[in-house]
């Protein structure tokens, strides 16, 4: 569950013209270039496609000419506002409000996934190992998965979980193939990106444990 200090911050950084300056830094639009390469890299055009925490949509704006049908899920509907106006309500794209955390009931399967930069918000090693677990049985077979986030690092002056401790998560379930970082001129960008599939192998994996 994503807490009330947590939501109070994601709503004051949306209140922005631009928020988490994605459509302006530098460092942001490096990262996002090093994973939209890391999609590209498997195939050129998904079928099915979710993204998992849009913000304002910059990210989304891009990804939905990878995808024929893509998922854009947020737990703040203002996120979900910016993101639907600036996609001009696209006709392949579905919206959903929701907090991932909670989404246990879901049956969708997606050929990728797209979860960066927004676990650590559910603060705790728990959560986020519960919400992986869930998130990596809505991939099919021979799908993406790719993740990103700061490192343990940076997030651990939050009090939160980086991105070498989902790795070890997502790494239960899936299996990685390929990881790049992202870093800038401030203390706190330092990306780590990773691609994950799943296989035979991981499927064979996962039913023995």
């Amino acid at each position: 569950m994503i807490s009330s200090r947590v939501r109070l911050n994601l709503q004051a950084h949306l209140a922005a013209r631009d928020p988490w300056s994605l459509d302006t830094n530098r460092y942001e639009q490096t990262r996002y270039g090093l994973m939209l390469d890391l999609i590209r890299s498997e195939k050129e055009v998904y079928e099915s496609g979710l993204e998992i925490g849009c913000a304002a949509g910059s990210f989304t704006f891009r990804l939905r000419k990878l995808c024929k049908k893509l998922h854009v899920v947020d737990c703040e509907a203002r996120a979900i506002e910016k993101c639907r106006l600036r996609l001009a309500n696209a006709s392949e794209v579905r919206f959903s409000v929701a907090d991932i955390s909670e989404c246990t009931a879901w049956c969708d399967s997606y050929d990728l996934i797209v979860v960066s930069e927004v676990l650590y918000y559910l603060e705790t090693a728990e959560r986020v190992a519960a919400t992986v677990k869930t998130i990596a049985s809505w991939l099919g077979l021979e799908g993406v998965l790719l993740f990103g986030s700061v490192s343990d690092a940076i997030a651990s002056r939050w009090g939160w979980p980086g991105a070498e401790s989902t790795i070890l998560e997502l790494s239960k379930y899936l299996r990685e193939v390929d990881r790049r970082t992202c870093n800038g001129p401030e203390p706190s960008e330092h990306a780590i990106i990773v691609k994950f599939v799943r296989d035979e192998t991981c499927c064979r994996y996962c039913s023995s444990r």
